[in-house]
């Protein structure tokens, strides 16, 4: 019931905050812009080599994830972030832009990802070390996104890209997450309850 209300929610804040015109609105500003600037030749040898960068670690990831039969985990946001980001890396177009700024709310999980680790389990060869460099990869990333072709995502950020990168996550959550987080027994985005290291640190919340 909690988990319909709150879609339902979703649906309301989405047609009240009239989100798809403007989103419509903003896309069509955002190629206006992008007409007007034209990458380096350096600055998009940059952007192909972190987004094979990118792409390459997440195919790690899921050579790591196939290995202990855990590709379920590869939904993880973290994860997906990592994929988003080497997109938006290879885009040269709207599409780019768009995931640089809504992504941007999701950053704070990467962010307590780093904060507090839950790296049990990553004894793979170099797999902790590449928790670490992707973590590290996608906080630092979006100041790139933010300033390249003469900033466009920057001056395009406004409430509108908070609001559906918030909205995005509230629907995956009650829509994906929460199912296969009680259907398959896993916790892959951890909100259903916390690690073990927030435990340490927050002892007050409850262990699932």
């Amino acid at each position: 019931i909690e988990s319909s209300v709150w879609l339902i929610v979703g649906a309301i804040a989405f047609t009240a905050y009239n989100a798809g015109p403007k989103f419509s609105a903003l896309c069509k500003n955002i190629q206006l812009d992008l007409e007007k600037s034209k990458p380096t030749t350096a600055a998009r040898a940059f952007e192909l080599l972190m987004s094979a960068v990118h792409i390459g670690m997440f195919l790690q990831i899921v050579y790591y994830k196939v290995n202990i039969l855990s590709l379920v985990n590869m939904i993880q946001p973290c994860h997906v972030i990592l994929l988003l980001q080497g997109i938006a890396l290879y885009s040269t177009g709207t599409t780019g832009v768009i995931i640089s700024l809504c992504v941007l709310p999701s950053l704070t999980g990467t962010m307590l990802a780093m904060l507090f680790p839950d790296v049990g389990g990553l004894d793979q060869p170099f797999e902790m070390e590449a928790y670490w460099i992707q973590h590290y990869l996608i906080q630092a990333m979006p100041v790139y996104l933010l300033v390249r072709r003469d900033y466009v995502a920057l001056r395009h950020a406004s409430y509108l890209n908070i609001f559906l990168g918030l909205w995005t996550l509230l629907i995956l959550h009650f829509s994906l997450y929460e199912i296969v987080d009680l259907a398959l027994n896993v916790n892959v985005e951890f909100m259903l309850c916390p690690t073990s290291a927030m435990l340490t640190i927050f002892p007050a919340l409850p262990q699932w």
